[in-house]
Order: C-alpha cells, then structure tokens, then sequence
C-alpha cells in the first residue's frame, strides 16, 4: 500500500475518466483508501468459509486467508497505478482496467484452488466451488464500490 501511495502521487490522468460514474467512490479513496481494500475481506471470509466448510477451517483462518489474497489483489492493482503514470489516454487505461480485471479474477481463482486442493474436494467440486467464489469475491467488491460511490456523492464534496 505504501507503493500505491507514493505511485499514486506521480499519476497525471483522472481516474474519474477511467471508470465511469466513479467520482464519488474516488472521493472516498482519496481519504479512506486503506480502509476501502479492507472492507470485503469479512465478506470474502465469509463466502469462503460457507463455500468451504468441508475443509474445516473456521472463520478466523479464513480471515487470514482472505487478507493474503487481498495481498496480490492490492499488488495486482499497481498495474492500472503504473499505467497511469505513463499515459493519460483514457481508452488505453480503460482497457488496461478491463485486463486487470480478468487477471483478479484468474488471480483469485489460482489462489482458492491452490489453497484448498489439499482439502480433500472432488475435483470438479473444487472447481465449481472456486469459480464459484472468485465470480462472489468480485460481485462483493462491486457492490462494495457502488455503495461507495453513493456515499461518497453525498456525503464528500
């Protein structure tokens, strides 16, 4: 997070531009950015251990878990940070957000089935439950900007 932050102050293009009807979730991350990456991990460990109770790790592991997924998920990210340090032009950065997007998803997909393929899960069991997860972890984190996003049009001006 430390890298974002100092990066992010080297970035010349709007972030507004790049995802649209985002200004007030931007907003929001301006102030509160490190609690903003924090927000979805009681819910992905929530999801994750409901998903995976047959491997019999509770909550508090899977908490833990979600914070090193979070980990590569932040690291990830730094991707869309870097570009924007070297352009501004809003439909390269757009597709750059779009391709990061796939490699969160593919990102948390590996991770999940690496982390519980030792569990004993059926192999197609095992993968149903991680697609499964990684489509949930992602609708979690939009909704989670969404709501954001109406917070912050209201209420940081």
């Amino acid at each position: 997070m430390t890298l974002s932050y100092f990066l992010g102050k080297l970035v010349t293009a709007d972030i507004t531009a790049v995802v649209n009807n985002s200004s007030g979730l931007v907003r929001v991350l301006k102030e509160y950015q490190k609690i903003v990456i924090f927000l979805g991990i009681p819910f992905y460990a929530l999801a994750s251990y409901l998903l995976f109770r047959k491997s019999g790790q509770n909550y508090t592991e899977n908490l833990v878990l979600s914070i090193y997924m979070m980990c590569g998920w932040v690291t990830l990210s730094l991707l869309l940070v870097i570009a924007m340090i070297f352009t501004r032009n809003v439909e390269f950065l757009g597709i750059i957000n779009d391709v990061l997007i796939a490699f969160i998803f593919i990102y948390v997909f590996v991770f999940y089935y690496q982390y519980y393929s030792v569990f004993g899960f059926k192999k197609f069991s095992l993968i149903l439950r991680v697609f499964f997860i990684s489509l949930l972890i992602l609708t979690i984190r939009a909704q989670i900007n969404i709501g954001l996003n109406e917070i912050g049009l209201r209420y940081f001006h």
